[in-house]
């Protein structure tokens, strides 16, 4: 199985916070819309594969007035290897 945990960062950095980086918004602001800290934002953003948190990335999604379905569902979509095999 892919590492799942490198594609939610990937997801999370590409199409969240990127898109608010791009916006000449901060780091510190995003991670205060989306009630967790700061660091997380860097480790997700990091290098290094991050093993996100459930709850941490219920708050993101929340914060990107989204769920943890529809989050993985476009997952899944961006990055088809993360399917289950059946």
């Amino acid at each position: 199985m892919a590492a799942i945990n490198f594609f939610i960062c990937e997801y999370i950095n590409r199409e969240w916070l990127q898109p608010w980086l791009d916006q000449n918004q901060s780091q510190r602001s995003f991670a205060d819309k989306c009630n967790v800290e700061e660091s997380i934002i860097r480790k997700i953003k990091g290098n290094v594969e991050y093993r996100i948190p459930v709850e941490t990335l219920q708050k993101i999604c929340e914060g990107q007035n989204s769920n943890l379905s529809a989050f993985f569902k476009r997952l899944e979509e961006m990055f088809p290897e993360v399917r289950i095999k059946k």
